[in-house]
């Protein structure tokens, strides 16, 4: 018997195991497309617990560069996140931070951070401000730091914003060449 009669129109289906070449680049252009959401969310989460990162998008339209002086109470919170992450104290560490920030880094989390940041690039010694830009309502400022066992500076950046008459972190990360190289 014959799967289909060629004298009646519609009855010779494609088979299915026949691919278009839509469907065959819909489905290369899907696995590219997970690949790189997989690979993005990896680095996302990786920066997070390697920089004790509270993260707060940064928008605004306009970005005031011209002050080059260090914000007055910028230094001291920065030293405080630079030692608490450096000493393990997140009792310190999380009181500069938004107090809707807490439940983003739990104690586990930083002592992990804590961890493989003092295990890669040692003890924090000492920074020196670079820049300051201010974007509504954010002010974000950035030092170089240097910790004993990375040769190049660490890059400081933190981020403020006032909340109940008090500049409070929104943001604060660590950057170097041992930092990118961890695994």
């Amino acid at each position: 018997r014959r799967a289909h009669n060629p004298e009646v129109v519609g009855s010779n289906p494609t088979p299915a195991t026949k691919v278009s070449e839509r469907h065959r680049q819909c489905a290369v252009s899907f696995l590219f497309h997970m690949t790189v959401v997989r690979l993005v969310m990896r680095a996302i989460l990786y920066s997070l617990l390697i920089a004790s990162l509270l993260a707060v998008p940064i928008t605004g339209c306009s970005s005031n560069q011209g002050t080059k002086a260090e914000p007055p109470y910028a230094g001291p919170i920065a030293e405080a996140a630079l030692t608490s992450i450096s000493d393990g104290d997140y009792e310190k560490h999380i009181e500069i931070f938004l107090p809707e920030l807490h439940s983003n880094l739990p104690e586990t989390a930083f002592n992990e951070a804590h961890s493989r940041i003092t295990g890669e690039i040692g003890r924090y010694q000492d920074k020196e401000f670079v820049s300051v830009t201010y974007q509504s309502p954010y002010t974000v400022v950035i030092y170089q730091a240097r910790f004993s066992e990375e040769p190049a500076s660490v890059t400081v950046r933190v981020v403020f914003q006032e909340a109940e008459g008090e500049m409070k972190v929104t943001g604060f990360w660590l950057d170097s060449p041992r930092l990118r190289n961890i695994q």
